[in-house]
């Protein structure tokens, strides 16, 4: 029997996943994501570089299994901030609304410049609508202020969908 190794898997080769995983641990450990290499790490565990490639495919594939990541951070973390800039600019909407709608203090009497401010949030109407229905007064329109908040409602999320960009693979 000659010492050249056959084709085919050699003995032992099971456990090589394991050993690339553990190998890209102490190579991403000790250079970080941008000076770890598959080639290093492919030596590190005593395989071919493509075998890395074979179990893990990217070297972001390899430094998530290698961290314990559930998921992919170079693709995740930009859709959280993506969404995160779409709603981060909603407490400069809700907040005067809350304010000015009416719910502290009785539109009738704030200040004028207040009131009117108040006169153009979508809120004010849907406060004064919910306190003419509990109040009972029949003479009281309801559809106008109802239909200024649905207006608002559907020109918020148009405004909302124009702003986010669209991914499709």
């Amino acid at each position: 029997m000659s010492s050249t190794r056959g084709r085919g898997r050699p003995r032992g080769a099971s456990d090589a996943r394991s050993r690339i995983a553990a190998a890209a641990v102490h190579e991403f450990g000790e250079h970080g994501y941008d000076g770890a290499t598959i080639r290093g790490i492919a030596a590190r565990a005593e395989v071919d570089s493509a075998l890395v490639h074979h179990y893990f495919g990217t070297k972001a594939d390899l430094f998530a299994e290698a961290a314990g990541f559930p998921v992919r951070p170079d693709i995740e973390v930009p859709v959280i901030l993506r969404e995160f800039q779409a709603v981060q600019f909603m407490p400069l909407l809700v907040f005067p609304q809350i304010i000015l709608g009416g719910l502290f203090m009785p539109r009738d009497q704030m200040p004028d410049v207040l009131h009117a401010i108040s006169d153009w949030l979508p809120l004010s109407y849907a406060i004064d609508a919910i306190g003419a229905v509990t109040a009972g007064d029949e003479d009281w329109d309801i559809f106008a202020p109802l239909l200024i908040v649905l207006a608002f409602a559907v020109g918020a999320l148009l405004l909302a969908s124009l702003t986010l960009r669209r991914r499709t693979r």
